[in-house]
């Protein structure tokens, strides 16, 4: 139920900014892959945490650490 409860709120978020968050993105399960996906689109850091409604320090954060393997 969290998971569904975050991803009210980013969009909601990004609803409120008028960004334009592809709908690919946004179906993404997380946070952080979503700042990855727009990441890779080209976006600003800038851009990626006024489009979700998060922190320029949070989108930073998850672009500079690397994605921890899950085996």
């Amino acid at each position: 139920m969290t998971t569904k409860t975050n991803t009210d709120q980013t969009n909601k978020a990004a609803q409120n900014q008028g960004a334009a968050v592809p709908k690919d993105v946004m179906d993404l399960s997380t946070t952080s892959a979503r700042i990855r996906a727009l990441d890779a689109k080209g976006w600003t850091r800038a851009q990626i945490a006024k489009a979700l409604g998060k922190r320029y320090q949070h989108v930073r954060n998850v672009l500079v650490t690397p994605i921890k393997s899950q085996g």
